[in-house]
């Protein structure tokens, strides 16, 4: 077995003596001083570019970022963005039923639902609140939703920012509450899904 060993001595730089590491010391001490320079320097105090000392640590680099998870608002390549809509449970139920079985996307349906109903939506908040102000109502204009409601979910649509702009404008022009009242109530009307009562 000792014919078939590999000459290590011989191939770190030391002869085949009994004393094997003999021919690694030369090697170690190398390593050994430069980990101890190393270590010092990181000892040393951070030194500025015009050779005054600095109290915090020096950083070359800017601090990385790490990778997370995309931001759902930004705009993409596309155009489009990502905005959630307060949907009545019932009402999110049948749009997720006509979407699948027209093999339509939501927002698709949703569109589709505003500009079936857009007469009817145009007169919708405005004859709340004259009939509110018809009755003699101190606070006429105010269109808050009864607190027991029904329950609300809040999918997630990819619109194009060109229809979010339309939507929002439609909004404004109809005094329609929100964005998502006025998805609401179109697809109300446009799935057939029984008004909420109070």
């Amino acid at each position: 077995m000792s014919g078939d060993r590999i000459g290590l001595a011989a191939k770190f730089g030391g002869d085949e003596s009994p004393d094997r590491s003999a021919g690694l010391r030369g090697r170690l001490a190398a390593l050994r001083t430069d980990s101890e320079t190393e270590l010092a320097n990181l000892k040393a105090p951070p030194v500025a570019a015009a050779g005054r000392r600095v109290d915090g640590p020096v950083t070359s680099a800017p601090p990385r970022k790490r990778p997370g998870r995309p931001r759902i608002n930004p705009t993409d390549a596309t155009g489009s963005r990502v905005v959630a809509v307060a949907l009545d449970t019932p009402v999110r139920e049948a749009l997720r039923e006509h979407a699948t079985r027209l093999q339509l996307t939501q927002p698709t349906v949703a569109l589709r639902a505003v500009e079936s109903h857009a007469d009817e939506l145009g007169q919708h908040w405005k004859n709340t609140e004259l009939n509110s102000a018809a009755a003699g109502a101190l606070f006429a204009g105010s269109s808050t939703p009864p607190r027991f409601g029904r329950p609300k979910t809040s999918p997630q649509m990819r619109l194009a920012e060109h229809d979010i702009a339309t939507l929002d404008r439609l909004v404004d022009e109809w005094d329609a509450p929100s964005r998502s009242a006025l998805i609401n109530e179109a697809l109300r009307r446009y799935l057939a899904v029984p008004a909420a009562t109070a």
